[in-house]
C-alpha cells in the first residue's frame, strides 16, 4: 500500500486570504498529512494600518540572543519564509510528527512557472472580504516586507507580469481557435 495516495496537494494562491486564518488552516492541514503549496505569499493581508504593522515587525527584528545573535532567534524579511515561519509556529515543530508535516509545506514568493497553469484553491474562511469590514484597514504583507528590506519585490512583479502576459496570449489563441471550430461545426451542420 502506498503512502501517498491518502495524501491530498493543496495548491493555493494566498492573494487576499488573511495571514493568520490562512496559516492556522494550513497548519491543521499540513498536521493531518497534506501536502499544502502557497503561492503569491507576497499578497497575503495583514490588518491594521501599514505603520503599526512595520512597527510590530521591527520590535521583532530587534529581539536576539544578547551573548551571541548567531544562535537565533532568525527572523525573515521575505514574505514566503514570513508565511512559512507563522505556520511553524502553529505546529508543533520540535516533535517527529511536527517536523514531518513541515516537510509537506512550501511556499512561494509570487507563481513560478511550474505552477503558473495549475488550478489555484482559495480558502474561503480566510479570505478577506469574507471575514473582515470592506472599512477596516487591510496592508499586504510584501509592502510590509518591502519596508523591512525585502529587495526582490521589483524583479518579482516583472516576472508575474511576464506570466501573466504569456498567459493571456495563450488564453487569446484558444478563443480564437475556439471561433474558428464554431464556424466550421456551423457550416458543417448547414
Amino acid at each position: 500500500i502506498n503512502i501517498f495516495d491518502s495524501m491530498k496537494v493543496h495548491v493555493l494562491d494566498a492573494k487576499d486570504h488573511l495571514l493568520g486564518r490562512m496559516a492556522s488552516i494550513c497548519a491543521k492541514k499540513i498536521l493531518e498529512g497534506d501536502k499544502i503549496i502557497i503561492l503569491r505569499s507576497e499578497s497575503a493581508i495583514l490588518t491594521g494600518k501599514l505603520g503599526r504593522n512595520v512597527n510590530k515587525y521591527k520590535t521583532i527584528f530587534k529581539k536576539k540572543t544578547n551573548t551571541n545573535p548567531r544562535r537565533g532567534p532568525f527572523h525573515f524579511k521575505s514574505p514566503s519564509k514570513i508565511i512559512w515561519q507563522t505556520i511553524k509556529r502553529m505546529i508543533p515543530h520540535k516533535t517527529i510528527r511536527g517536523s514531518d508535516a513541515l516537510k509537506n509545506l512550501k511556499v512561494y514568493d509570487g507563481i513560478p512557472r511550474a505552477f503558473s497553469k495549475i488550478k489555484k484553491q482559495k480558502y474561503f474562511e480566510a479570505f478577506k472580504h469574507r471575514v473582515i469590514k470592506n472599512y477596516r484597514n487591510t496592508v499586504y504583507l510584501g509592502s510590509v516586507c518591502e519596508i523591512l528590506g525585502w529587495k526582490n519585490k521589483k524583479i518579482l512583479d516583472q516576472a508575474n507580469d511576464k506570466i501573466l502576459a504569456f498567459n493571456e496570449l495563450i488564453m487569446f489563441k484558444k478563443k480564437k481557435l475556439k471561433k474558428i471550430i464554431r464556424k466550421k461545426m456551423l457550416k458543417i451542420q448547414k
